[in-house]
């Protein structure tokens, strides 16, 4: 990591997300360090192997960028793959690109599941995003990194093993 991205991420109203892949959890932190709060969040993909499409979400820093809603326009499987909210990640280590994989993000949703836009569906497999529970999207992910990036802001996240 450059000297330049360093000194960014602990500029004032920044906010980090780290997320833990061994276990389960998501913890997001001020530019001072104070943890803000911590929940759960699963990056395990359907395949096993960080290097094959589909697989577990690649550990690194990661910048949020969009933050998408869908809606009751989008076709069905788009509401149950993903929920009702996408957070694009950009990756700024390479660590996706650098695998020939594109388009990860965090969401909730899932796919054969009862009802994936409950707010407390169980968080399954995705294909190398990082997938929360719907309600956490809604109350505590989807309002920091808005806000954060209203005040001009980054928000990063970090997956770890």
């Amino acid at each position: 990591m450059s000297n330049s991205l360093r000194k960014e991420l602990l500029v004032p109203g920044t906010i980090h997300i780290v997320i833990s892949h061994s276990k389960r959890t998501a913890k997001a932190f001020d530019s001072n360090g104070k943890m803000l709060w911590k929940t759960v969040a699963l990056t395990d993909g359907v395949n096993d192997d960080v290097d094959l499409p589909g697989g577990d979400t690649p550990m690194g820093l990661w910048k949020c960028g969009q933050v998408m809603q869908t809606t009751s326009a989008e076709p069905k499987h788009i509401w149950n793959s993903y929920g009702l909210w996408f957070i694009d990640l950009i990756d700024l280590e390479g660590q996706e690109t650098g695998r020939g994989r594109a388009g990860i993000g965090m969401h909730g949703g899932g796919t054969g599941l009862y009802n994936p836009l409950a707010d407390e569906q169980p968080l399954i497999m995705t294909h190398g995003c990082v997938r929360w529970k719907n309600g956490d999207l809604k109350k505590l992910l989807v309002p920091l990194v808005r806000q954060t990036q209203q005040n001009g802001h980054t928000a990063y996240v970090t997956t770890t093993v």
